[in-house]
């Protein structure tokens, strides 16, 4: 899914947003416009 944020300064981010389940982790993988790529994972019930 891909999402606008508009950040304090007024600047407006363009992101994509893909998830998946491995086995018990959660991955979020979160793509910006400029090629940079973040990954956040949850692993357990907390």
């Amino acid at each position: 899914m891909s999402y606008e944020i508009l950040l304090a300064d007024g600047v407006v981010l363009l992101l994509q947003i893909t998830a998946a389940t491995f086995k018990t982790w959660k991955v979020w993988c979160i793509q910006f416009i400029d090629s940079r790529e973040v990954m956040l994972y949850k692993c357990g019930d907390e």
